[in-house]
């Protein structure tokens, strides 16, 4: 009942944001790809939130998103995205709000069973066969078909079947001896079996319960705790004591034995051996002392005494403090819990982002070694770097980041932006370590003018390809563990197959 009315709430709630947020950011929401942003139709409402609660994008948080986005998305289209980005996590916990509470509501409603095949018929029509006298009684599960016309139903039905009566001599006597076989008969010294402390008498024969000349033999589930004789061994003081079972076996004559069962539990021993068992136990004997609203206290005019020692329990004492009574905090814990793991769910987006940021990084450090070597051969053959530059990028016909940055830098030079502040842009917006060093030496001999720039270059042009290979070797480690799990995946089913003829021909031997 809660689960739909809270559904109810949240569809009135969304059903009001889709409306109000209907047709108001096309112009945001029109150059975004539906195969990036399965859940386009509902960024809408997300922008709508974040416009109500005023969003700066000021925290540390918002920046580094930010920050990653500008290298992506390039920093001109960088807040844009961030929106965009915002308003797609709103938009996927709005939707996933509503999938978890519908899928609830569904699964709180009754079950109606379908209607389905009948199974095997009955050998005998519609005959039971009754177990024999000594099997006991039964219950069989069975389904019936019941047509008129057209119309028909299978229903199942539990169907007691009792026991064959005893037809010859012996089976009457051991009916008789099993029918007068009694708890009280057993028990012995105890109160009852279910808190058995004493040895129990159990009978070997029907002398006193009718004289048929029955045989009675006894086993217990646990032989531990009760022997065939009646002798009760008791657990450990403080330990657990399960019930279980013992049964009379009744045997006569030709007759085939039958049995009768006792539900018994062997108390454990009230002797503590230790010190962690005696303060156990004195916990018990409070606990005892405060039931029935603490009757067994003494009491002294208007005062209530509390126990200070166990009589029984030497050694042991008791002090007692006031307790300050705590609010129980369970539900508030439970639902700041169940909000953390939402919104952990929803952060977990940005993992999308950090593999763009990663390809991306890796593409420009693996054609970056290329460009390099271009820019140094054509500066070795008299180019300046602003003129080799701008020959790389016209010549070029890669789509790929480390050319668009290339492009982006050349097109800054063109329209009266300095080179040295240009190329450090370039840097920053690569983002990795080979580019902003390569940057550093080309201002550097702009500033201060070096003859031994090609060789510098040449160098770093080895150390990049370097750093290529082993980035290349790395992919191929990643893709090898990758590959991994299918591999095993085809391993279990190559077993099965080999191994499931071997194990049904065995099951049939």
């Amino acid at each position: 009942m809660i689960i739909a009315l809270l559904l109810f709430i949240v569809i009135i709630a969304e059903t009001g944001l889709f409306l109000a947020s209907k047709g108001k950011y096309e112009e945001f929401t029109a150059p975004l790809d539906k195969k990036d942003y399965p859940l386009k139709s509902l960024i809408p409402m997300g922008l709508y939130v974040l416009e109500k609660v005023k969003c700066r994008y000021k925290t540390k948080y918002d920046q580094n998103l930010l920050r990653k986005i500008s290298e992506v998305s390039g920093a001109k289209y960088s807040l844009y995205y961030l929106q965009i980005h915002w308003a797609n996590r709103i938009a996927f916990l709005l939707a996933g709000l509503l999938v978890v509470l519908t899928i609830g509501s569904l699964l709180m409603l009754p079950q109606k069973a379908a209607n389905h095949v009948p199974g095997i018929p009955l050998q005998n029509g519609t005959n039971l066969q009754r177990p024999d006298f000594g099997d006991g009684d039964k219950e069989i599960q069975v389904e019936a078909l019941i047509k008129r016309g057209k119309i028909e139903a299978v229903e199942e039905f539990t169907v007691p079947v009792s026991e064959m009566p005893p037809e010859t001599e012996d089976e009457k006597a051991l009916a008789v001896v099993k029918e007068q076989l009694s708890e009280e008969i057993i028990k012995g010294k105890n109160k009852d079996l279910l808190n058995i402390t004493e040895p129990l008498d159990l009978p070997t024969d029907d002398k006193e319960i009718g004289d048929q000349g029955v045989r009675i033999r006894w086993e217990a589930s646990i032989p531990d705790r009760i022997s065939p004789d009646g002798r009760v061994k008791r657990p450990p003081f403080g330990s657990e004591s399960p019930s279980f079972f013992i049964r009379a076996i009744l045997t006569r004559g030709a007759a085939k034995p039958i049995m009768k069962y006792f539900k018994v539990n062997v108390l454990p021993s009230d002797i503590p051996k230790t010190d962690e068992q005696a303060v156990q136990a004195a916990k018990n004997e409070i606990s005892k002392l405060l039931e029935d609203k603490g009757k067994g206290l003494k009491t002294e005019n208007r005062k209530l005494q509390l126990p200070t020692n166990i009589e029984k329990l030497l050694g042991v004492t008791i002090q007692w403090f006031d307790q300050k009574q705590e609010k129980d905090q369970t539900g508030v814990i439970f639902s700041i819990f169940g909000l953390v793991i939402l919104c952990l769910i929803s952060f977990a987006m940005d993992s999308k982002l950090n593999q763009q940021v990663r390809e991306r990084r890796l593409l420009l450090q693996l054609d970056f070694p290329d460009f390099l070597n271009k820019l140094t051969l054509l500066i070795n053959a008299g180019m300046t770097v602003n003129r080799a530059w701008e020959k790389i990028v016209k010549d070029n016909k890669k789509d790929r980041p480390l050319y668009q940055e290339l492009s982006l830098t050349f097109s800054e030079i063109q329209s009266g932006k300095s080179e040295a502040y240009a190329y450090e842009d370039f840097a920053k917006r690569c983002g990795i370590p080979q580019i902003t060093k390569f940057t550093a030496i080309i201002v550097q001999n702009m500033k201060k003018g070096s003859s031994e720039l090609v060789s510098i270059l040449k160098f770093q042009a080895n150390e990049c390809w370097e750093m290529r290979k082993n980035a290349a070797k790395r992919l191929g480690e990643e893709a090898g563990t990758k590959m991994l799990l299918p591999m095993m995946i085809m391993f279990i089913a190559v077993l099965i197959i080999v191994a499931l003829p071997a194990v049904m021909a065995m099951q049939t031997v």
